[in-house]
């Protein structure tokens, strides 16, 4: 299932491809791979950091992998009623109380 929307990601989106090689590729220390990263994500060896290069490294790090958490909350080919059931479910309960009101508020509206 997870593997499927891997695939999507990887195919549709040529910036979290990049990331997934790098990613996949074994480094020889954890040096490597973040200088490997540095240079996809910033254009720029660390060495050549400025002050605000680390909040941009950051940013788009966590922009590309929060793409992996948005994956997973697709609907799958065949999934099941009960599976996704349970997927919305989890996400209403990670919803603050006024999130649940106000998505209550519209499903009786719309029904």
């Amino acid at each position: 299932d997870n593997d499927y929307k891997l695939s999507l990601l990887k195919t549709h989106d040529s910036s979290f491809q990049k990331l997934f090689e790098r990613l996949s590729f074994r480094y020889d220390s954890e040096t490597a791979l973040l200088e490997s990263l540095a240079s996809l994500l910033c254009d720029l060896h660390p060495r050549y950091w400025k002050d605000n290069t680390l909040m941009e490294y950051e940013f788009k790090l966590t922009s590309e992998l929060s793409k992996i958490h948005i994956a997973t909350l697709m609907s799958s080919p065949g999934e099941s009623s009960h599976l996704k059931i349970e997927r919305i479910l989890v996400e209403y309960r990670s919803l603050r109380k006024e999130e649940r009101d106000i998505l209550r508020s519209r499903l009786e509206r719309e029904e």
